[in-house]
């Protein structure tokens, strides 16, 4: 097989930002709300990695006030469930207990056609609820990450978000779920958190940018200054896929500055992997250039 590397690290571009689980917070704005107005389809998707799993948290939604009926939609953790919310608690669909994994990168996903609401993780549909007739609320709630009304702060890291007005297909999902993306039609904001770079000051990087043409870019508060600074002290995340674009594969492993290039490779990549150490080439650079 031959991998391509998707997300490069260290020495390119960062990945995932920390939220101290205190204060800090991003605000996107209303606009992403208003372009869900009345809407009976969405998909949210995001990657996350938290340390907490005995409370609430909130990943991102727009309940930003206690307004019945205002808000539209929130994705988040409940102790060691993932959960997508309907409205202000109109509808609520849950991942199984245990299914969110402290300290772990995982990709969780929410669909809604307008009759089916679901919910994934990495990929693999975990639940799903029939909803016979809704529409989200038409207001003007600011979209957040990492907290709401009810103080549910976000402890962890984030990364590789999108929101967009229509249903994915569960196997628009799993075929993208792994690696970045274009954009497209539907796709109302990403997020790559790719700014940021290793060994530099990111002090001044105070907005989270949408890289699609809608500009739906959100503001960092209470990092302290920090900026994007602190993404290169954590631990970071690769992705792979296949050149060929089947089969393939998704590799989400952390592993700690310092102990890049080879090392790295020869730990990951053993028995039933029959791939020369010549197919990582790219890789293998972007990462000796840090190690």
């Amino acid at each position: 097989i031959k991998i391509a590397v998707i997300v490069l690290l260290n020495g390119q571009s960062a990945s995932g930002l920390k939220f101290d689980g205190i204060n800090d917070y991003i605000d996107c704005g209303n606009a992403i709300t208003a372009s869900l107005a009345t809407a009976n389809k969405f998909t949210f998707e995001t990657w996350v990695k938290t340390n907490n799993v005995s409370t609430g948290q909130l990943i991102f939604g727009n309940h930003s006030t206690e307004n019945t009926g205002a808000s539209q939609a929130s994705l988040r953790i409940v102790n060691d469930r993932y959960e997508i919310l309907l409205g202000h608690g109109n509808y609520s669909l849950m991942t199984p207990p245990g299914s969110v994994i402290a300290n772990t990168w995982q990709h969780v996903a929410a669909s809604w056609d307008g009759t089916n609401l679901k919910i994934f993780i990495n990929g693999v549909l975990s639940n799903s609820l029939v909803i016979s007739s809704y529409n989200l609320s038409n207001t003007n709630e600011k979209m957040y990450f990492g907290k709401n009304v009810y103080n549910e702060i976000f402890s962890g890291m984030i990364d590789e978000t999108r929101i967009w007005n229509i249903a994915l297909t569960d196997t628009e999902i799993q075929n993208s779920y792994n690696c970045e993306i274009a954009n497209q039609a539907g796709l109302i904001a990403y997020y790559r958190f790719n700014q940021g770079t290793s060994g530099v000051d990111n002090t001044a990087l105070t907005t989270l940018t949408d890289l699609t043409t809608n500009t739906n870019n959100g503001t960092l508060y209470n990092f302290n200054g920090r900026g994007f600074s602190q993404i290169v002290t954590e631990n970071h995340r690769m992705m792979y896929r296949n050149r060929s674009g089947q089969n393939k594969e998704k590799l989400a492993k952390d592993f700690p500055i310092g102990k890049l290039g080879s090392e790295f490779i020869t730990s990951t990549f053993k028995n039933g992997d029959k791939t020369s150490l010549t197919d990582y080439e790219k890789f293998l650079i972007a990462l000796q250039a840090d190690g």
